[in-house]
């Protein structure tokens, strides 16, 4: 395979490998180009969780001048472009570096979960956190394995350490006992597919007004549920690397390279 790609011929590359597996193509979806130019010559790709200025930035820096995103640009899941960001410094900060770096950029959030078998996203978590086995849910991302019995506290030790962060809460008796485990995506509705019959919940970022308070309920009423709060980031960006490994091979004589998006929060520990 030529090595001068065009991004827009990347793109369909990566469309027409999923169609060979068996699987559509997703309509309508996010996935489309969210800036740059789809007919620029690519000198080398990056795969990230998150197209953040730290990531535009050093995917720039390896060489790559188009950025495979999981999740938005511009902040909202549509990177609609609202009114008021004509007049936002951090837009047309971000805006200017995306040109000054002559970055394209490309998500791929539907049809990285729905295109491949297993999802390289749930699959890249589960192995990073060592859920063996399990069962998907019937709300897609969804699903159940076990984990040595632990308490709800000593899970929750394990998933930071597992991860390597300190951004990880938890709702319940932290003496609940915990082996099989449901994994829940980032709404309420989820995590209640995910908690049948499981001891605990893990999840990647959600609203506190519905699921925390529902597991802080379920615990003052004396209904054993846990639950196990990480970021959006830590739950997802493992899968950056999953496929950056599966798309080299199909672009020869391209450089792709994981880009990391860096953890969002800063935690104050006095």
């Amino acid at each position: 395979m030529s090595a001068e790609l065009t991004a827009a011929q990347v793109v369909r590359i990566v469309q027409d490998e999923i169609r060979g597996n068996g699987h559509q193509w997703f309509e309508p979806t996010v996935d489309v180009f969210k800036a740059g130019d789809p007919d620029q010559v690519v000198t080398g790709v990056g795969s990230t969780w998150m197209s953040t200025s730290y990531a535009i930035d050093a995917a720039s820096r390896l060489g790559c001048n188009f950025l495979i995103t999981h999740e938005p640009t511009f902040w909202n899941h549509l990177d609609k472009h609202y009114d008021w960001y004509a007049d936002d410094a951090t837009y047309r900060a971000k805006s200017d570096l995306i040109a000054g770096t002559s970055m394209t950029i490309w998500r791929l959030h539907d049809n990285i979960h729905m295109g491949f078998d297993p999802d390289p996203i749930l699959s890249a978590f589960l192995d990073k956190v060592t859920i063996a086995g399990g069962t998907r849910g019937s709300s897609g991302f969804t699903w159940q394995g076990e984990v040595l019995e632990m308490t709800l506290r000593q899970f929750a030790e394990h998933v930071a350490r597992c991860l390597g962060t300190t951004s990880v809460r938890y709702v319940g008796d932290p003496d609940l006992p915990v082996r099989k485990v449901g994994l829940g995506a980032h709404n309420l509705d989820t995590a209640l597919d995910a908690n049948r019959g499981a001891d605990a919940v893990i999840m990647g970022e959600t609203r506190e007004w519905d699921t925390f308070e529902y597991y802080r309920d379920a615990t003052l009423l004396g209904v054993p549920r846990g639950l196990v709060v990480i970021s959006h980031r830590d739950l997802e960006t493992w899968g950056s690397t999953v496929f950056a490994n599966w798309l080299a091979p199909r672009l020869t004589g391209l450089p792709v390279v994981q880009i990391e998006s860096l953890p969002p929060f800063t935690i104050v520990t006095d």
